[in-house]
């Protein structure tokens, strides 16, 4: 493991930022009362658990260090954007049962 590991670094790298990327916007990790250590051993051990199963796939990456740099970044912001939409799908769970209570009581509704 440990030698595919070292083999595969930038495989393993490219892992690392858009699982830490996630879980820096993900709806439960992003708030204030997780430290950035656990945030971040949190991504290195989902990273770990997730680099075989990639690993045997085969990802292709360029050679070139730019071309390489611009991959990782789109890493990033692939993660960035998933953990957006996580956002969006929990604010819309847990937020609309309460707007939709309060727009349809009538002690609430501006129409009283």
């Amino acid at each position: 493991m440990i030698g595919t590991l070292v083999a595969n670094f930038r495989v393993f790298l490219i892992i690392l930022v858009r699982v830490t990327a996630l879980i820096q916007v993900a709806p439960l990790f992003s708030s204030q009362a997780f430290p950035q250590t656990a945030k971040l051993g949190f991504a290195l051990f989902v990273s770990v658990a997730i680099f075989p199963w990639v690993a045997e796939q085969g990802y292709l990456l360029p050679e070139a260090g730019v071309d390489y740099f611009l991959v990782v970044l789109g890493e990033a912001m692939i993660g960035i954007i998933l953990g957006f939409f996580l956002n969006i799908i929990l604010l819309r769970k847990f937020r609309s049962p309460s707007w939709v209570s309060s727009s349809t009581s009538p002690v609430c509704s501006p129409s009283w």
